[in-house]
């Protein structure tokens, strides 16, 4: 650990937090300690930087491919509740790709539901949730990353700045660059590419957060800005702004000083790519009184 610390510039303590960070965080019973992934922990000593070691040994296709077969929503992938029995369940015959990511080392246990008698299942480490996520682009966007140089980079600023025009424009491009037979007419195909879009980016990103009126689809949380997303198919931007406002999405965040911006966008399984959008600032201090405004 001296040894890392010396020679890329940082403390030892430094080093240590990048070490959890990056490949601890397993966990494989209910009570046990954290656990982390000795072939990475090893691999970043010998070459002495911290990497993604383990996800690049093998390729995870078989599962992508899963995903897609089964058209597993990877919105709600994160946060999945599973019994033991259920988690040992990996038949050819079973439709759960949960149990195979848990067995495959994708997923982790987080945490135990008493009253459900379930299994809390996360991402164990950032080594595992960014490699899972840049692992299925190709299969989303096949023409886009491959052909016209993907850089997530632009998509970050124009977030942290606050520019969502920009950013919708960036991911209307996205859409629509992607061969279309490889885009099916169904609604969680779209929220698929938003959620990977996004997690791509390095930043807390939640899918299908639960408040006391419904669900939000995404939000996006960045230095100085709080996204608050919901999508529509074949409907209406407007009205997808509309239930944010009507159903309180935003108001788990008003304590948080940033700014939150909310985005009502529209997919069309026509033209098989973002249509419209539209976006609303809250200078108000609370969602009462925009709604009263409206």
């Amino acid at each position: 650990v001296k040894n890392f610390a010396e020679s890329n510039g940082i403390t030892e303590e430094e080093t240590w937090e990048r070490f959890k960070k990056h490949y601890d965080g397993y966990h494989f019973s209910q009570d046990g300690e954290d656990i982390y992934n000795p072939f990475s922990v090893l691999n970043a000593f010998t070459k002495g930087r911290i990497g993604d070691y383990w996800f690049r040994s093998g390729t995870p296709s078989f599962l992508v491919k899963l995903l897609r077969r089964n058209r597993f929503p990877l919105i709600k992938l994160e946060g999945q509740l599973r019994s033991e029995s259920q988690l040992s369940d990996i038949t050819d015959s079973s439709r759960d790709i949960v149990p195979l990511l848990f067995q495959a080392g994708y997923l982790t246990l987080r945490g135990w539901d008493e009253r459900r008698r379930k299994y809390l299942l996360e991402f164990p480490n950032r080594e595992v949730y960014s490699g899972f996520w840049e692992s299925l682009v190709d299969a989303y966007f096949p023409v886009t990353i491959s052909s016209d140089g993907f850089d997530v980079f632009t998509l970050v600023d124009q977030l942290t700045a606050g520019s969502v025009d920009s950013f919708m424009v960036s991911i209307k491009s996205l859409i629509s660059s992607a061969t279309s037979e490889h885009i099916p007419d169904k609604e969680e195909h779209f929220q698929n590419m938003m959620a990977i879009i996004c997690r791509m980016l390095g930043l807390e990103t939640r899918t299908e957060i639960h408040s006391s009126q419904g669900r939000c689809d995404m939000t996006v949380a960045c230095a100085g800005y709080v996204y608050i997303f919901e999508f529509k198919i074949d409907g209406s931007a407007g009205k997808a702004l509309d239930q944010i406002l009507e159903r309180g999405y935003a108001d788990p965040y008003m304590s948080d000083p940033r700014e939150k911006i909310l985005v009502g966008a529209n997919f069309s399984t026509e033209t098989r790519t973002l249509t419209d959008w539209v976006s609303e600032r809250l200078i108000f201090p609370t969602i009462q009184n925009i709604r009263d405004k409206r």
